[in-house]
């Protein structure tokens, strides 16, 4: 967020028992002749909004629960309502205040506008929401609104895009339960069609490398919601996968619930030589970030393992330090 304002000002949080009680950008208003053509000052737009809103409170209880509020620039209730709210916004936001009688004038197309395109929209919504019930997917568009009516069409089609292949593929499993054999196995080349997926964890100990795969997810800081990044080396193939848990999985491991299709079906680059790094699924290595990793020329290819990483509760896994070669 504080990107958002590096070249703009930032919007200023209203104090009710601090407002200014004059308008912003001038000591002095001259009398107008025509009341609702004087600028309230930011004290009597939280003032005016404050007893609009009490009367408007009023209606709704004295009409009774079904009681609808309808909009009409000519009363004057919901006129003062809309004028100091959009003067109390427009002073969060640096913008000029306006009168009555001009915010009457804005609200009276936009209001409207607002209403009767969102009535559209959702006719067209309902519409394809038919045939998603039906189950003619095929026959499902994208519809959208035109701002002129060009060659006197208002609303227009067009085809559904096709899945991207780069979403994120989610998986349900039991994190207490799940070991990571079965991501290996069962998910990642089963599922996946991946061939020589590669992993490196950070550890000390000697027996890491033996017991990793018959250890639960949950003994790594997997936990729900956590993204993984997995990718094949041997056919330039990278997925990533968002982990839920769930503890309604009866007779199966895990469940994936995107479409694997159109994932299965993008053209992938095989390597010819990749670069074996071992036989397990993870491979067990510790590896400061002050140290360089080199190879021979011999064996130069895509040493670009990927290194489990924790960051806010999520189990990230982005490719690890670029390799030098020899010759570098």
């Amino acid at each position: 967020m504080k990107d958002l304002w590096k070249k703009r000002s930032a919007p200023r949080a209203l104090n009710f028992k601090q407002l200014p009680d004059a308008v912003p950008g001038s000591s002095r208003q001259a009398e107008p002749r025509i009341k609702d053509q004087v600028v309230w000052s930011v004290k009597q737009c939280a003032d005016i909004f404050c007893s609009s809103l009490a009367v408007l409170k009023k209606k709704i209880e004295d009409g009774g629960s079904e009681t609808i509020l309808t909009w009409d620039k000519d009363d004057e209730e919901c006129l003062d309502f809309v004028s100091s709210v959009s003067n109390l916004r427009a002073y969060c936001f640096y913008i000029p205040l306006q009168n009555r009688f001009q915010i009457k004038a804005i609200a009276g197309n936009i209001v409207p506008a607002i209403a009767t395109t969102n009535a559209i929209i959702s006719g067209l919504l309902v519409l394809q929401l038919i045939k998603v019930l039906n189950g003619d997917l095929t026959k499902c568009r994208t519809t959208w609104l035109n701002e002129s009516a060009r060659g006197g069409k208002i609303i227009s089609s067009a085809q559904l895009e096709k899945p991207s292949p780069k979403c994120f593929v989610q998986v349900k499993v039991n994190f207490q339960t799940i070991i990571m054999r079965t991501l290996d196995e069962k998910i990642l080349k089963e599922k996946l069609h991946m061939i020589q997926p590669d992993v490196v964890i950070n550890d000390n100990s000697d027996d890491f490398t033996n017991s990793i795969l018959d250890t639960p997810m949950s003994n790594f800081a997997i936990t729900n919601g956590s993204s993984l990044l997995c990718e094949d080396f041997f056919q330039q193939y990278k997925v990533s996968i968002v982990l839920q848990q769930s503890d309604e999985l009866k007779d199966q491991e895990f469940e994936i619930e995107t479409d694997l299709e159109d994932i299965l079906s993008a053209p992938k680059d095989i390597v010819e030589e990749p670069l074996v790094l071992g036989d397990n699924f993870f491979n067990a290595v510790s590896v400061s970030d002050d140290e360089d990793i080199q190879i021979s020329e011999e064996r130069r290819g895509r040493l670009n393992p990927t290194k489990k990483r924790l960051e806010d509760g999520n189990a990230v896994l982005p490719p690890a330090k670029k390799a030098r070669t020899s010759a570098e």
